[in-house]
C-alpha cells in the first residue's frame, strides 16, 4: 500500500471560488523520493498543509487523501498530532519559524522528545540528542547554543534533526535551501537525504529549483494553478519536458552562455580597490599579542564603466565585508580604493 495517496484531491479555501488544487493524484512509496515543482502561488504549500492537516478553518477538501492508511481530515486532534510528529516530520523553509530563541538546542530536542517518549529518562533524552546532532553533521557543543549563536546551515540542521527525531515515515522539506549559499545547501540536502535513507522515509521536496529536484530526487511532479500537469521520472521530465510550463521551467534553469563586453584598455576604470583590508578584533588573553579576524585580506579588483561584476563565495567568506568596507561602513585595516580617481579612504566621514 502507498505511504502517501492522493486521488482526485481537490482543496478550496474560504471565501475562494477558485480550488486551490483541483483533482490532483499523486502516490509515494515508502523510501521514495518525489520533486513537487511549480511558481509560486500553484499550490504547492497548499499540498503540503493538506498532508499535515494545516488547513485552515472552513475549508473543503474532495478525493482521496490518505497518509500511511489514514485520512488526517477525518482523524481526532490527539490522533492527528502524533500523526505530525510520528508519522509526517516537516522541515520548514526558515527554520526560525520553528525554533524557539530563547530555548538551547538541548531544550528543543528535549521538548519534543519527552512529548512522545514521555517514559524516557534523561539520560535516554541526552544521549538521543547527541545521536541526533551527530547524524546532522552538529558538534555536541551546539546542544547548549541559543539560535542566534548558531550560523543560517546549523539552524537548518538543527530543524532536520527536529524532524527526524521521531523517525517519521514521510517527510516534508518545503523550500530547504531557499535562505542558504550553494555549498551550505548542498551540506543540509545531503544530511536531510542520508537520514531519510538510513530510516527508510519516504521524501516530498517542495522547491521551484529544478537542479535541487534533478540532485536529490528521483521523481518529479509539476504543478500549474492548482493542477497536475506533468509527473515522472526526473531525468525523463528534465530531458524531454512534455507541457510549455516544464519546457519554460527548464529553459530558465538552464546556464545560458553570455556575451562578453567590450573591453577598453585606455580607459581608466571606474573602481579601483587595491590591497584591501578588513580584519575584526578578537578577545585576546595578552594586550601585547592582538588576535584577528582576517575577513578581507588584500583584495585587488577593478570595475569599469557599465560593467557587472558577481561575487560569489560560501557563507562567512567576506563578501559582506568587503560591500560594506567599500561603502564605508566598516573601518579598513589597509589598502586603496579609488573611485572616478578620488581617493575615497582619504575623506572624512561626511564626504564619504
Amino acid at each position: 500500500m502507498a505511504l502517501l495517496l492522493l486521488d482526485k484531491l481537490t482543496i478550496r479555501y474560504p471565501q475562494q471560488r477558485q480550488p486551490a488544487l483541483l483533482n490532483v493524484s499523486l502516490a509515494l512509496e515508502p523510501g521514495d523520493r518525489l520533486a513537487l515543482v511549480g511558481p509560486s502561488g500553484c499550490g504547492k504549500s497548499t499540498l503540503a498543509r493538506a498532508i499535515l492537516g494545516l488547513l485552515p478553518q472552513g475549508s473543503t477538501g474532495d478525493g482521496v487523501l490518505q497518509v500511511a492508511g489514514r485520512d488526517p481530515r477525518r482523524l481526532q486532534p490527539q490522533h492527528l498530532r502524533q500523526l505530525r510528529g510520528a508519522t509526517v516530520g516537516l522541515v520548514f523553509q526558515d527554520p526560525m519559524t520553528r525554533l524557539n530563541p530563547l530555548l538551547t538546542t538541548w531544550d528543543h530536542l528535549l521538548d519534543l522528545l519527552a512529548a512522545h517518549r514521555p517514559r524516557w529518562s534523561r539520560c535516554q533524552y541526552r544521549q538521543k540528542a547527541r545521536d541526533l546532532l551527530e547524524q546532522v553533521d552538529m558538534p555536541s557543543r551546539c546542544l547548549d547554543q541559543y539560535p542566534h549563536q548558531l550560523s543560517g546551515g546549523m539552524r537548518q540542521r538543527l530543524g532536520i534533526a527536529l524532524t527526524m527525531a521521531l523517525e517519521p515515515v514521510l517527510v516534508i522539506a518545503d523550500e530547504p535551501t531557499t535562505s542558504l549559499d550553494v555549498v551550505v545547501a548542498v551540506q543540509v540536502m545531503t544530511a536531510l537525504s542520508n537520514l531519510c535513507r538510513q530510516q527508510g522515509a519516504a521524501l516530498l521536496l517542495i522547491t521551484h529549483d529544478l537542479a535541487l529536484a534533478g540532485s536529490w530526487c528521483l521523481r518529479m511532479a509539476v504543478l500549474s494553478q492548482g493542477q497536475l500537469v506533468e509527473a515522472g521520472p526526473v531525468q525523463h521530465l528534465l530531458a524531454t519536458p512534455r507541457t510549455p510550463l516544464t519546457r519554460a521551467l527548464v529553459a530558465a534553469a538552464r546556464l545560458k552562455e553570455g556575451q562578453a563586453s567590450p573591453r577598453h584598455e585606455f580607459t581608466r576604470p571606474l573602481l579601483q580597490v587595491t590591497g584591501l583590508r578588513c580584519w575584526h578584533a578578537l578577545p585576546s588573553p595578552w594586550p601585547w599579542q592582538p588576535r584577528w579576524l582576517r575577513a578581507v585580506d588584500g583584495i585587488d579588483l577593478n570595475l569599469e564603466t557599465g560593467e557587472t561584476i558577481g561575487i560569489v563565495g560560501a557563507s562567512g567568506c567576506g563578501k559582506s565585508t568587503l560591500c560594506h568596507g567599500l561603502a564605508g561602513l566598516l573601518p579598513l585595516r589597509g589598502g586603496q580604493v579609488v573611485l572616478n580617481g578620488q581617493a575615497v579612504l582619504q575623506r572624512r566621514g561626511g564626504q564619504q
